[in-house]
């Protein structure tokens, strides 16, 4: 699972990370950089009670494009930021699969862009994707599962005929 963020502003709080193996919204993990604390820890959230299992110092650029990482096989995971390896991990509290997703807190902005998801040695499930998304995602021939989010709160229009989100304006994400 890998993405790449950057933080853009606030006071209380700053940066983002990743969310995996979520059940819903009070169960799942997360592993976030925040450049104000200058740490990368991880979590567990589990009925809604957040327990840090590790951190890592992490002083990073705060206003530069980082790479978040986290692999994770059985009860082990890997923490990665840039391609240096900060958290080394072993939890079993959420075993198998989940949803992932981005998270930040309090007043946090930030910047989101690549998002990555690798199953190794498994098929990927269109449709339980598309159903936790709450789109439809397609699979192409290569096997690469993709959904889309039309953008319906930018108003476009040039020379006063409207560009509709299906012309263009919208985020997608592809799992492979």
């Amino acid at each position: 699972l890998r993405v790449r963020m950057r933080a853009v502003s606030g006071k209380i709080d700053q940066g983002g990370g990743l969310v995996w193996r979520a059940r819903d919204a009070k169960n799942y993990y997360v592993a976030r950089y925040n450049p104000l604390e200058k740490n990368f820890p991880v979590y567990t959230v589990k009925d809604g009670e957040r327990r840090q299992l590790s951190s890592a110092d992490a002083e990073l650029p705060g206003d530069a494009w980082h790479t978040i990482e986290i692999s994770m096989r059985g009860d082990h995971f890997e923490g990665r930021i840039d391609g240096k390896r900060y958290l080394d991990v072993r939890d079993s509290t959420f075993a198998g699969s989940g949803a992932v997703g981005l998270w930040t807190k309090a007043d946090a902005v930030t910047d989101f862009d690549d998002l990555e998801l690798t199953v190794l040695g498994e098929q990927l499930d269109a449709r339980a994707i598309g159903e936790v998304a709450g789109v439809e995602a397609t699979t192409d021939s290569d096997g690469v599962v993709r959904i889309a989010w039309p953008r319906t709160d930018v108003k476009v229009s040039v020379d006063q005929m409207t560009l509709h989100p299906a012309a263009g304006l919208g985020s997608w994400a592809a799992f492979a």
